[in-house]
């Protein structure tokens, strides 16, 4: 009995590290860093790419507050207007982990633009938990409009994000 006992603990030992990495690869925590007059300016962007990191993209890489092993800066942001379009450009940065003690150390650095319709249909709904909500409503932002540029942005920087750690990790020869 009970060495059918130490054997089921094994197993489930097993299973429980096995449970922190996807395909045999480490989670992957990041944390998406942006200059601090651009909180709100953000919104969008930071909505857009917690949902696709979280429900779509990677499941092995994982948006968090502290304790990351990359930080993602978002500079430079500019959005314009055009007629029926919006242009959306800004600076991504792929760093090192930063700390009290030392700087974060530049990886990947890529300049990205977006341009989509301002009135065109929204792919898919964006889940949106209900504090951000309550914040989206006080500020009186349209939520179709943020939607709209939450997935355009958020999937493209996404897409980098992914692109960028495989480089890193080696698991992507691509450039």
């Amino acid at each position: 009995m009970r060495k059918n006992s130490i054997i089921i603990l094994l197993i489930l030992i097993t299973l429980f590290l096995f449970a922190g990495t996807v395909y045999g690869r480490s989670v992957v925590y990041i944390n998406i860093k942006k200059p601090i007059d651009y909180t709100f300016r953000l919104l969008p962007i930071e909505i857009g790419i917690n949902y696709f990191l979280r429900y779509t993209k990677n499941p092995r890489i994982v948006p968090v507050e502290f304790a990351e092993d990359y930080t993602v800066w978002i500079k430079k942001y500019s959005k314009k207007k055009d007629k029926n379009r919006i242009n959306i450009s800004f600076i991504l940065e792929f760093r090192t982990r930063s700390s009290l003690f030392h700087r974060s150390i530049l990886l990947k650095r890529k300049e990205i633009k977006i341009s989509y319709d301002k009135n065109g249909p929204i792919p898919i709904r964006i889940i949106i938990d209900k504090k951000t909500e309550k914040i989206i409503k006080k500020l009186g932002i349209d939520m179709d409009s943020l939607e709209r540029e939450a997935f355009w942005v958020g999937t493209k920087i996404t897409d980098e994000i992914v692109r960028m750690i495989n480089q890193e990790e080696g698991l992507d020869n691509t450039s």
